[in-house]
């Protein structure tokens, strides 16, 4: 299915808060996948069967992701140029505890990946002990790149 994805702003109080980020900015905002209208997929039909025109939140998005062979996402730019191109407010890349519920290895493959902590297209998410996720600082998110993060030439 093709989707594209948006950040939304969540109060405090909302369960899906990403309130346990590491960047000031990132409390608050929560990411979705809506599906595009026409894709020609399945309908956006999960494992419990249900429509998924809209997934939000980490937890969502994984299980969803999960039930899926291929997924086509389309970034949200001016949501990530809006916020100084950090890597946080890019493209989520979600690294799981080994051993838990998710068992799929994501890789982002992006020209746009550099070796600056403050500059790139890919947000690694971790996973913590409680189950809910964090985006690493761009110093720790370095060291995942060749395994989680992959630079590739611009298609033109």
């Amino acid at each position: 299915g093709l989707f594209r994805s948006s950040w939304s702003r969540r109060g405090a109080g909302d369960a899906d808060s990403a309130g346990t980020g590491t960047a000031a900015e990132e409390k608050g905002w929560v990411y979705e996948l809506h599906r595009c209208a026409g894709s020609g997929d399945d309908g956006g039909k999960n494992e419990g069967g249900k429509t998924a025109d809209r997934v939000v939140g980490d937890v969502e998005v994984l299980d969803f992701l999960q039930s899926k062979s291929i997924v086509g996402i389309q970034d949200n730019y001016p949501f990530w140029r809006d916020h100084n191109h950090e890597p946080w407010s890019g493209k989520p890349v979600w690294v799981t505890s080994r051993g838990g519920r998710y068992d799929h290895h994501h890789v982002l493959l992006d020209d746009n990946i550099h070796n600056d902590p403050a500059d790139g297209a890919g947000g690694i998410r971790v996973e913590g002990n409680d189950g809910s996720f964090r985006s690493l600082p761009g110093e720790e998110a370095l060291g995942l790149h060749g395994r989680h993060l992959v630079r590739v030439p611009t298609v033109r």
